[in-house]
């Protein structure tokens, strides 16, 4: 659909979409984590927290995404 660059304070955000009944959908957030290779290759620290809800017009949360050791 759309890449955004997002910074903290536009957060905490909102987006909506409209589906036609019977479509499968697939809701995917993904961010990059913060590397250092040129001083330690291992380092690959994740330093941001996003989570990814989803809801059903109504209002009804269908389902979330809460992990906060990933990208």
């Amino acid at each position: 659909m759309s890449q955004n660059n997002i910074t903290q304070a536009d957060l905490p955000m909102n987006r909506s979409r409209d589906f036609t009944e019977g479509t499968i959908v697939r809701a995917v957030i993904c961010w990059d984590s913060h590397t250092d290779w040129h001083v330690n290759k291992s380092k690959d620290t994740l330093a941001a927290d996003l989570n990814l809800e989803v809801y059903h017009p109504d209002g009804t949360k269908i389902t979330g995404s809460y992990s906060y050791d990933n990208n």
